[in-house]
């Protein structure tokens, strides 16, 4: 037992804070990332191996005006020309289908925490 007066040594004094300050430092990181970040404990080494163990789903079919998730996007088709042979293309050049064009025209909407770029051709 420790005597009245006497100090204890300076290791039981501080194994006694260290899990508090664990504790808080923890809270802080909660507290920073609104506690809903759902890869903070992720440890793949790859985003294609975090994708690969999620469920497969069939591809998804809508109508024009119906919206689509892929992933972190929200695809919504606005319109669609008739079938045709020829059309001119961003650049004034006219193109011209082995088959047919059907051009349709999307809206794309992030619905993700993080940036995404969509390709255009």
């Amino acid at each position: 037992m420790a005597e009245p007066g006497r100090r204890r040594p300076w290791v039981q004094e501080e194994a006694r804070r260290l899990p508090s300050a664990v504790l808080l430092v923890f809270l802080l990181i909660m507290l920073s990332t609104g506690g809903n970040d759902p890869r903070m404990f992720d440890f793949t080494s790859t985003p294609l191996q975090s994708r690969a163990e999620g469920p497969v789903s069939p591809p998804a079919t809508a109508t024009v005006g119906q919206s689509v998730r892929d992933g972190q996007l929200s695809f919504v088709v606005t319109s669609m020309q008739p079938p045709t042979k020829v059309f001119t293309d961003r650049l004034g050049t006219l193109q011209t289908a082995q088959g047919e064009f059907i051009l349709v025209r999307l809206s794309v909407t992030n619905i993700g925490y993080e940036p995404r770029t969509v390709n255009r051709r």
